[in-house]
């Protein structure tokens, strides 16, 4: 894939596609109690932004798509503009090596694919920094003569980069994981609140049905939140790494007791049953959202 610069209201883009099948990696990795050899630091290289892409476990991503933007001169702060530049990285210890402009950059950010179940999935990559753009506080970026170094890391769970997890709305939207939607019964059903008290917990089980999307092995997962909670947007489990599992419920009383709930898939099978599989699909071509799809499970006694 090529990569087009602009002058267009102080953006210029460069994209650097790298070499290489972003798919099926869960099963390249290292065997049983191997670790991949920690790479030296890379040494920054005037005029080039460069860094590493790795799964959690340092595993190199063998393909990956870093775009660097918001150039500005450095002289007069003017665009800068440049002619089409293609660079290809390294598969086998996933770095990339992008020439760049003299002047300031803004962002370094970084995607890749993979297939995971069968589908593709696009996933952000984390700045190994934890900065969402290179900016300081006076909103200047780094100059990138003397050349910038940045590493990557794919992320299937925890807090994306200026991601709101206090807003009742936005928080769920602010986490790499996938989300589960719960329901209180669903429309003419009867709800969980009319039979159990109202100081009880809705107790989520996750077991995992194998390796998860970027290879790592599974846990298993219980989420509690209180049943107050149902019917209001905080009636969902947040930021579960993405995989495939079996999903259990049960309502908690007081003491402890748990009595289970059944479930059922919104838009799935209309059958109540004990567990449901999760698969947490990918995010589809028709938007901009990276990751997978949110589950949406209605519960009833």
């Amino acid at each position: 894939m090529g990569i087009r610069w602009t002058s267009i209201a102080a953006y210029a883009f460069l994209i650097a596609s790298l070499l290489g099948s972003s798919q099926g990696h869960a099963q390249d990795k290292p065997a049983s109690g191997d670790k991949p050899a920690v790479p030296a630091p890379l040494v920054a290289k005037p005029g080039h932004a460069i860094g590493r892409a790795t799964f959690s476990d340092g595993k190199p991503i063998p393909a990956f798509t870093v775009v660097c933007s918001g150039f500005v001169g450095d002289a007069n702060r003017a665009t800068v503009t440049a002619p089409a530049t293609i660079a290809h990285g390294d598969a086998k210890d996933g770095t990339y090596d992008l020439e760049v402009p003299a002047g300031f950059a803004a962002n370094l950010s970084a995607k890749t694919a993979i297939e995971y179940n069968g589908k593709p999935y696009k996933l952000e990559l984390w700045p190994t920094d934890g900065k969402l753009s290179l900016r300081d506080g006076k909103g200047i970026g780094p100059d990138t003569r003397p050349g910038i170094v940045r590493d990557f890391v794919a992320k299937i769970s925890g807090l994306r980069p200026g991601g709101d997890d206090k807003s009742p709305v936005l928080r769920k939207l602010a986490y790499y994981g996938a989300r589960i939607d719960l329901g209180d019964g669903g429309i003419g059903n009867r709800r969980l609140n009319q039979d159990f008290p109202k100081d009880a917990t809705v107790v989520v089980r996750l077991t995992p049905r194998g390796p998860l999307l970027d290879g790592s092995k599974g846990e298993p997962i219980v989420k509690r939140l209180p049943l107050a909670d149902m019917g209001s947007n905080a009636a969902c489990v947040l930021d579960i790494p993405i995989g495939l599992y079996d999903a259990k419920v049960a309502v908690a009383a007081a003491d402890g007791t748990e009595t289970p709930v059944r479930v059922r898939l919104s838009g799935g099978p209309q059958e109540w049953q004990a567990a449901v599989a999760l698969d947490f699909p990918p995010q589809g071509p028709e938007t901009a959202l990276s990751g997978a799809k949110p589950a949406a499970l209605n519960l009833q006694k």
